[in-house]
């Protein structure tokens, strides 16, 4: 990437961060047609990490170069940094929040916050390796253990991760893309998941893009429906032992596993 291109990039990183601090609403007052360039060349990375952009419904999208500026998705620059953001239609607002973590404490590797009687995994905090999540814990929260961010905390790669029965909800892009290349070709990163048996749902690109993943399973299978979102496994490119794929219960999104060796369940 040009040298004029990240400049861009860091101002504008810069004044959608003082957006954020202020906690105010961006309107739009008038509109103009222009023509820009949709640049799928360009690169973003946050603390050295690729990090690749998703929309709402979870499809991939770019930044856009506009007589000569970058400027980059802003849902997708929201969800990478946990922060809230609302389109309201009727008077064409964005309303942009950073009150998500409002009433949390830190209890050992994971930052926890408590929400309308549940108890959210907002951050995990720790050195990666074999992971436990702690017991009454009800949701894991929208990338918790996300890589991208993961980077951004200093924490590391889980390679292993154990989900207590109590966690009845994995929001969207909770593990998302949990791989890491080392100096001599290899990877590590997350293998293995032991799913809860109270399990209600899975959201998008929940586990998505974790490569190495090989195994996901039940210590005991769960006796509701388990909802899984679009793409949620989409491009574990290693999945062999998946038990969400033997269930009938189980209501799937679009392209749950996409690019992976697995194939979908017909109806």
């Amino acid at each position: 990437m040009k040298k004029s291109r990240l400049i861009l990039i860091s101002l504008s990183i810069s004044l959608l961060a003082a957006v954020f601090a202020l906690g105010i609403s961006a309107t739009i007052v008038t509109t103009q047609t222009i023509t820009a360039l949709i640049d799928s060349n360009i690169a973003v990375r946050y603390n050295g990490d690729n990090w690749f952009m998703y929309d709402a419904n979870g499809d991939r999208v770019y930044p856009i170069n506009y007589n000569g500026t970058v400027y980059l998705p802003i849902r997708a620059f929201c969800d990478i940094f946990g922060i809230g953001i609302d389109w309201e239609d009727s008077s064409k607002t964005v309303s942009i929040t950073d009150d998500k973590l409002t009433n949390t404490a830190v209890l050992g590797d994971f930052e926890i916050k408590l929400h309308g009687g549940e108890v959210i995994l907002t951050k995990y905090l720790g050195e990666g390796g074999d992971v436990v999540i702690p017991d009454g814990i009800t949701i894991i929260g929208q990338g918790a253990f996300d890589a991208v961010l993961l980077g951004k905390r200093g924490a590391g790669q889980p390679t292993s991760v154990y989900i207590p029965d109590s966690v009845t909800v994995i929001e969207k892009m909770a593990f998302f893309g949990l791989i890491y290349p080392q100096g001599d070709g290899t990877f590590i990163g997350l293998k293995s998941v032991r799913l809860p048996s109270k399990l209600e749902s899975i959201g998008k690109l929940a586990f998505a893009d974790c490569a190495v993943l090989t195994d996901v399973t039940f210590d005991e299978i769960p006796e509701g429906t388990i909802t899984i979102g679009d793409k949620a496994f989409a491009y574990c490119i290693s999945l062999e032992n998946c038990d969400l794929y033997r269930l009938e219960n189980v209501e799937l999104g679009s392209e749950v596993f996409e690019g992976t060796p697995l194939v979908e369940p017909t109806e």
